[in-house]
């Protein structure tokens, strides 16, 4: 006779496909929430090796890790971005071009113009950009450039507590998107988001490595994305 496992915080069975018996862990299907069925607490994710995109580097008593945006994904972003300005300047090239064409014309396309706009704000920045993730003796920093970007922030190493990747999934009618979320636990403060994957082990990597720099032991978080599969 074998114990029944059930989730420690919806309290639905767990399936034996759901139980990675090495790791010691156990994944809800109903509630989604990742947990340890047995009195093992911690988790020991399998170690990052040299990861595609991400370089690190120590400059004096500083540790640098430098990650690109630039991935297959970009390709795609090249040509959907073409491909969606080229119908807009189509579009209006005939509307400005025929004086006895309707103001609608001129006017419906608006929000696609700046739907075409934020694609080609985008794909620059997944071209061009970096993240530089610095830690010091004092600060941990999170910078975006060459272009701006929303996220930059200067978080002082005594409040943070944790590094954590949390998966997101979002279904489309004919697709399902998947990035990794990375996220900063603070003492006293919601936790903040410093860095988006479109692949786990990039995430697993910069998670280990600020860890690392930081002398921070990891332990598991409620909502972490444990494993690769």
């Amino acid at each position: 006779m074998t114990n029944q496992i059930n989730c420690e915080k919806c309290h639905s069975p767990i399936g034996a496909q759901n139980l990675n018996i090495k790791m010691g862990i156990a994944k809800c299907d109903q509630c989604g929430h990742s947990f340890y069925p047995s009195q093992r607490r911690r988790f020991e994710k399998p170690k990052q090796g040299e990861t595609r995109g991400i370089t690190t580097e120590r400059s004096g008593m500083e540790f640098i890790l430098t990650r690109k945006w630039f991935s297959s994904k970009t390709f795609f972003l090249i040509f959907f971005t073409i491909a969606w300005n080229t119908f807009l300047v189509f579009w209006y090239t005939m509307a400005f071009s025929d004086d006895n064409a309707p103001l609608m014309m001129k006017l419906f396309p608006i929000v696609h113009v700046a739907v075409g706009l934020g694609l080609f704000y985008g794909t620059l920045c997944s071209i061009f950009n970096k993240t530089i993730f610095t830690v010091t003796y004092q600060n941990l920093s999170v910078k975006h450039g060459p272009i701006p970007y929303r996220g930059n922030c200067e978080i002082s190493r005594r409040d943070v507590e944790q590094l954590w990747i949390k998966e997101v999934v979002r279904h489309h009618k004919n697709s399902t998107q998947t990035w990794y979320d990375l996220f900063l636990k603070r003492r006293n403060e919601k936790d903040l988001k410093i860095g988006k994957f479109h692949h786990y082990d990039q995430a697993l990597k910069v998670e280990q490595e600020i860890e690392s720099a930081l002398g921070i032991q990891d332990k598991s978080v409620a909502g972490e994305k444990l494993t690769s599969g």
